[in-house]
């Protein structure tokens, strides 16, 4: 039998062993070792190795569980283990597998001089996300690479993305060339195809059966023709184009001849030290990526393996043509260090080119010292260095003839109050001016002040926003220094606020970004601006950072003898104030009466003279119509009959069914000792995949966390994790198709089973299995998309799709992701290149975006590349685009001011409103409560306004009043933390295992909570990731409990030293008292967190300033 298997396998797996360990670091590097693990078969790889492997990826990153893996093959003793290995590569790593088995690798070196050439022109025109599905589904890219992509685009926007995935396009099929330009031409993108490749393109496009390239020639001239415009391919004589094609095989057969070629060996070890070798007339374009990987080990290991002379005469022609490049770039890394002007135009162009071939191999990995050569190049060309004062001096206007802002008679009735210089807030529907006339208080507030230093700031609520407004102020105020300052800009160029005050005299931030300069002392007081305007200023209550700058600024004014003159004025800008949880009139006054004193408002602002001629400049919604004649609410609340229930909604309720019973039976719950009710609380409601779920999952986690054993805590929290994520399976069955609920459940699966499971979870897991099976996952349409596609295809056939826009408005992220998945997968919506937009806060594995993101897709939104967008409530509020003509509600409703902002989205004229609403769910209840409530605000407002006329003294004292209850209040509040202080300890919230001292958490940017004791260490996990950065901080990995994988946060770097930045929802906080406490918000922990101090920093460890 041995003798059988040998000569079955002999020959083959002696090749592929001999290649393996030429290419082993090589495989390490590149190859996904869960892709590799799942490939490989049992009797290689046991079940017992694959939970050791994924440890080792946990805990030492991905190359060593892929390194572990190579080496259990290498000790297997199961016949044709190598062959094995071949075929588990072969699906995604097409290349490394034919390498491994000696096979000639294809040059393609022309094709990849060819994207070289165009590299910039690709990386700004190509739409990288629209790219991604086509290459994964011709094996261009493997799923690790598209999701390594997709966090450059999150965190770093397309162009960066593009670069990252040029790098990975040549490395695993041979065809990868043709199916680029195929993916170009299917996404959409045919012009760039074009511009890259016309001949291909046109072919490709044409064809009846999409015939594609066939020859390395075509590629070939249209190489040449584009380096010379004057030939085309027509215009070389076909016996000229062979005859110098056999000239040049002739030419280059003898130069890399052995022959034309001479090696020095060492005598001690046998290794080439130099090359001697007449200099070659052409030298083909270099290869990159794995290609030339693979050629460098193969050349290095041929002269260590002198037996292997079956081999010889392939590899003499890979080690001379590997020589002759190095040698080559030997020349070029020479002419580097020369004068520059010593050297020859020819020489420079040479040099340039290598240089530029080397700053694409991001992922070359030859040596230590070329790696270092490619970071440094790398970042010489993404981060050029700045001067701080040049750019602040960049920033500022020219001196420039002052043009009066015109306004529009009802707009100059809003301005009026403010204009006499009283606080006051502004409030008129959307889309009437209010940004304007803002700009407008903001030019007479400089010409009343010319003999003093006024200094204004705009202050908004997101990023997206003071992009808009930034460069509305430049085009309405261009006499005045303004600047939009974010967190990236403040990083990246070391600019403080306090720089920015003294050069520009109008400043539109982010009012976290001002409230976190006023907190650490970046600016010294709100007294040092004379003018702030809040945007969407409704949001001025409780924690939000509107309300807490203007609790800097009513302490002021509060403190006894204190001079009130300093303080700036006011402005508040809402198109709906809302009344908060109002019944009735009396409460919406009250609510609307707390807005206006922590706004220190005297008055509301609203059109009341120029009705008629607001109204011809405000655009209709559909809805406004309804109101204005009285229709029924029905007209623009469309209800739709929900799905019937199918194999996927009873597998899925089964499932949780079954789950619940597991709590409530389990022995650990029956025999422990637990809170008296506790086991009423277990009893989970019928309604699955519903809010009312949501809710008792969330109080039953509660109460679980409060149970003093820990082993009810590690049995309960992987089903509870379980049935969140079936919950939303549901919600997102429920809303969109099955596949995507389907997909989900997948993604969530697939990254929790990688850690050790014990027979809880492994139940858990078969459990999942058994639900999932291809019985259960057959599709059923969905009457509410079948909805919402007539809603947006008849709005678009109305009009012509360059002038329409459609806004879809979701709950949630992975919501808004299943819907763009859906039209883009739909003949008729994909025409109109839906995407998403969502916020911010996420993390990348979240599906959040960065700002450069946001701010792209909704250039890109206006100028009608997008024209439909797909939106959580991040785009509800303040973004102006003209001629978005239809907005829609996907059956999720919350409270009137969104209802009232999302209308407002509708900015051109006779536009429509829906709410898709499906029957017997409530939502079409909530939107007329929306409108009911609206009205109740609308009455509010109107007797607001009499009665601070007739009694304004009388009005003012109730907001005084008002203040000053909230000062006390907030007094308490900080009292009754101090008192409660004490020592708590931070343990796991699944295993009890301790984590640290309340002592030892401190404060930084007013947002993120760190620990520094330096033992904490000892005590987690820290897994790196792909670093991304946030504002001041930058976030290079997450940390996890040393016991049981909970994650606990984030590691970042903030001020040049390390920091684990924790969440408050993953731990109990146990006192003295010994009963554990969970916390949502770091705001209700009984201890105070204290600011980061300059002490602290000092004792923190690795302190790299």
């Amino acid at each position: 039998m041995a003798s059988g298997t040998s000569n079955k396998y002999g020959g083959a797996e002696e090749t592929i062993q001999f290649f393996l360990g030429a290419l082993f670091e090589i495989i390490v590097d590149r190859v996904d070792c869960q892709l590799l693990m799942n490939a490989l078969p049992c009797d290689i790889i046991s079940s017992v190795q694959e939970k050791k492997i994924r440890n080792i990826k946990q805990k030492d990153g991905p190359a060593a569980a892929t390194k572990r893996i190579l080496e259990i093959v290498k000790a297997s003793k199961t016949p044709g283990k190598y062959q094995a290995l071949v075929d588990a590569l072969k699906k995604d790593y097409q290349i490394l597998s034919k390498a491994l088995t000696g096979h000639p690798l294809k040059d393609d070196s022309i094709q990849k001089n060819i994207i070289k050439v165009f590299s910039s022109d690709i990386t700004e025109r190509m739409s990288t996300i629209q790219l991604l599905p086509y290459l994964i589904s011709s094996s261009v890219i493997v799923q690790l690479e598209k999701e390594m992509v997709e966090a450059e685009l999150r965190n770093y926007g397309n162009i960066r993305a593009a670069e990252l995935l040029l790098l990975h396009l040549p490395a695993h099929v041979e065809n990868w060339y043709t199916e680029f330009l195929k993916a170009l031409c299917d996404s959409g993108q045919q012009e760039l195809a074009e511009f890259i490749d016309e001949s291909f393109t046109q072919k490709y496009t044409t064809s009846s059966n999409m015939e594609v390239l066939k020859t390395d020639a075509d590629a070939q001239l249209y190489l040449a023709r584009k380096e010379d415009t004057d030939l085309s391919d027509d215009e070389i004589p076909k016996e000229v184009r062979i005859k110098e094609e056999k000239e040049e095989d002739e030419t280059e057969r003898k130069e890399m001849s052995p022959e034309n070629t001479a090696y020095v060996y060492d005598s001690a070890d046998g290794s080439l030290d130099d090359l001697c070798a007449p200099k070659p007339r052409s030298i083909k374009p270099e290869l990159h990526g794995v290609g030339k990987d693979i050629h460098v080990a193969i050349s290095r290991l041929k002269v260590n393996n002198p037996e292997t002379s079956d081999l010889q005469a392939r590899l003499d022609q890979i080690v001379l043509q590997h020589r002759h490049k190095l040698h080559k770039r030997g020349e070029s890394e020479i002419l580097h260090e020369e004068d520059p002007s010593d050297v020859s135009p020819d020489d420079s162009v040479l040099d340039d080119s290598l240089l530029d071939d080397d700053s694409l191999l991001a992922a070359s990995s030859i040596n230590e010292t070329s790696c270092k050569h490619l970071d440094d190049s790398w970042s010489e060309r993404q981060t050029p260095s700045v001067n701080r004062d040049s750019y602040l001096d960049s920033v500022a206007s020219d001196e420039k003839e002052e043009v009066e802002i015109p306004l529009r008679k009802y707009q100059e009735e809003l301005a009026r109050p403010a204009l006499q210089g009283k606080n006051v807030i502004i409030m008129a529907p959307t889309g009437s001016g209010k940004t304007r006339v803002a700009f407008k208080l903001i030019q007479d507030h400089f010409n009343q002040l010319r003999d003093k230093c006024a200094k204004v700031v705009l202050l908004v609520k997101d990023q997206a926003l003071a992009d808009q407004h930034g460069k509305t102020c430049q085009e309405l105020l261009p006499k005045y220094r303004s600047q939009a300052i974010n967190g990236d800009i403040k990083r990246d160029k070391g600019i403080s606020l306090g720089d920015c005050i003294e050069k520009q005299d109008i400043l539109v931030v982010t009012a976290q970004l001002l409230l976190n300069s006023l907190m650490e002392g970046e600016i010294k007081s709100i007294t040092q601006f004379s003018l702030l305007i809040f945007d969407e200023c409704h949001h001025c209550h409780d924690d939000h950072a509107y309300n807490k700058i203007m609790q800097l600024y009513r302490d002021i004014k509060l403190t006894p003898e204190a001079d009130t003159s300093s303080l700036p004025q006011i402005i508040g800008l809402t198109a709906s104030i809302g009344v908060g949880k109002a019944n009735g009139i009396l409460q919406a006054k009250e609510h609307i009466k707390r807005i206006m004193a922590n706004m220190d408002a005297e008055l509301i602002s609203t059109v009341k003279d120029n009705l008629d001629e607001l109204y011809q400049y405000v655009p209709k919604t559909s809805s406004d119509v309804v109101q204005a004649s009285d229709a029924q609410a029905e007209d623009i609340i469309i209800n739709v009959k929900s799905r019937e229930n199918d194999a996927f909604f009873v597998s899925i309720t089964s499932v949780m069914n079954t789950i619940e019973g597991m709590m409530r039976d389990a022995e650990v719950v029956k025999n422990t000792t637990s809170p008296p009710g506790y086991i009423k609380v277990l009893n989970a409601p019928s309604a699955k995949g519903s809010e009312a779920y949501i809710q008792w999952l969330s109080d039953m986690w509660n109460a679980t966390v409060t149970v003093p054993d820990p082993k009810i805590r590690r049995f309960i929290s992987p089903c509870y994790v379980h049935l969140k994520w079936y919950n939303n399976a549901l919600i997102i069955y429920n809303d969109a198709r099955v596949k995507d609920a389907a997909d989900y459940l997948k993604k969530e699966i697939n990254i929790w089973q990688e850690k050790d499971m014990d027979d809880n979870e492994q139940c858990l897991l078969m459990l999942y299995k058994a639900c999932t099976s291809p019985k259960y996952v057959q599709e059923v349409p969905n009457p509410k998309l079948h909805k919402l596609k007539d809603l947006i295809v008849n709005s678009f056939r109305d009009k012509t799709t360059e002038e329409s826009r459609c806004i879809v408005f979701v709950k949630t992220r992975h919501l808004a992701k299943a819907l763009v998945d859906w039209m883009t997968e739909d003949s008729e919506l994909n025409t109109l290149s839906p995407t998403v937009f969502v916020g911010t806060h996420a993390v990348r594995d979240k599906l959040g975006l960065t700002k450069v993101e946001q701010s792209d897709k909704l250039a890109d939104f206006r100028s009608g590349k997008y024209k439909i967008m797909v939106a959580t409530s991040v785009a509800e509020e303040g973004l102006d685009i003209e001629k978005c003509n239809l907005v829609l509600r996907y059956d999720h409703v919350t409270h009137e001011i969104a209802m009232v902002q999302s209308r407002g989205r509708a900015r051109s004229m006779y536009s429509r409103y829906y709410v898709v609403a499906q029957e017997g769910k409530g939502t079409a209840q909530k939107e007329e409560i929306n409108m009911m409530r609206e009205e109740l605000m609308q009455k509010a407002v109107s007797e607001l306004k009499t009665d601070i006329q007739q009694d304004p003294q009388g009005f003012t004292k109730i907001l005084r009043q008002i203040q000053d209850q909230e000062k006390l209040d907030r007094e308490a509040k900080q009292k009754g933390n101090i008192l409660a202080e004490g020592e708590y300890d931070l343990r796991c919230v699944t295993c009890d295992h301790f984590i640290c001292k309340s002592y030892d958490i401190r404060q930084i940017l007013n947002s993120h909570f760190v620990v520094i004791d330096p033992s904490f260490e000892q005590r987690i996990q820290i897994r790196r990731n792909r670093g991304f950065e946030d504002s001041q901080i930058k976030f290079i990995g997450k940390i996890f409990c040393g016991k049981c994988d909970e994650d606990f946060g984030q590691f970042c770097i903030y001020r040049l030293q390390k920091l684990p930045v924790i969440k408050i929802d993953k731990f109990v906080v146990v006192g003295q008292g010994g009963t554990p406490k969970k916390f949502k918000r770091w705001k209700q922990v009984p201890f105070k967190v204290p600011q980061l101090t300059i002490e602290d920093r000092k004792n923190l460890p690795d302190n790299q300033e």
